[in-house]
């Protein structure tokens, strides 16, 4: 398991043995364009990924932003979708698979949702700097992207609703380099905007997914960052020696 620092871009979590690099955050850190929640690296032909969280209802097409979506859709809304951020070291012909979680721990002693109807974009290259907006277009670059070589790949949509327990799919070879991925809900026929719970996966065409790194607990996070206060505030006591 690789670590990066807590203060930078949040936590490294456990993958599954043999499985790709999973770290939760954004490497760019915060105000650096898009806004990450995971980064994911696949290092060869045989490393597979899942991660699981939580988006908010509706996130992928939004009504709050009517008609400036595409294809003839509301735009996503920027912060309560989750951006992936796709480091493929070798090319590889894999399978994004985004699917409903009813297991994903909310903020105290249940589940969130598992009603998702899932939605999500893939772009190529990465976008780490400048600010961010809170609508996004799904089948084009979003407004404020500022990368050049930025470009819409393709999308997976099972709405507009209702839930159906839909899983969805593409397969999609990817040359080596970096892509953006945004997971989110699109389910017109609800009347809330809860939390729902995902499993996004990137794997092998034939292979299962492997079982999802989680959204570490608050109390988990808590302790991860008090940690790293602690070593900052050590840092700043040390006497200087010359």
């Amino acid at each position: 398991m690789r670590w990066i620092s807590a203060v930078v871009v949040g936590c490294a979590l456990a993958s599954p043995a043999g499985a790709a690099t999973v770290v939760q955050g954004d490497p760019g850190g915060p105000f650096s364009g898009i806004p990450y929640a995971w980064q994911i690296t696949l290092e060869d032909g045989t490393d597979n990924a899942a991660v699981a969280a939580f988006v908010g209802g509706k996130s992928w097409a939004h009504p709050m932003n009517p008609g400036l979506g595409s294809f003839g859709l509301d735009a996503g809304w920027t912060h309560t979708s989750n951006w992936m951020y796709l480091d493929v070291v070798e090319e590889r012909t894999v399978r994004l698979e985004l699917a409903p979680n009813d297991m994903v721990p909310d903020t105290g002693d249940g589940f969130w949702s598992g009603e998702l109807v899932p939605a999500f974009t893939l772009w190529s290259s990465v976008d780490d700097e400048g600010m961010d907006e809170h609508f996004y277009t799904q089948g084009a670059v979003p407004a404020f992207v500022d990368d050049p070589d930025f470009a819409y790949m393709d999308s997976a949509d099972t709405g507009p609703g209702p839930f159906d327990a839909s899983v969805a799919t593409l397969v999609v070879t990817l040359p080596a380099g970096l892509y953006t991925v945004a997971v989110g809900d699109h389910d017109d026929t609800s009347l809330t905007e809860q939390n729902r719970g995902y499993t996004f996966c990137v794997a092998a065409v034939e292979d299962p997914c492997p079982p999802p790194v989680f959204v570490p607990e608050p109390g988990m996070a808590l302790q991860l960052l008090a940690g790293a206060g602690v070593l900052l505030a050590a840092m700043r006591l040390r006497p200087l020696t010359v």
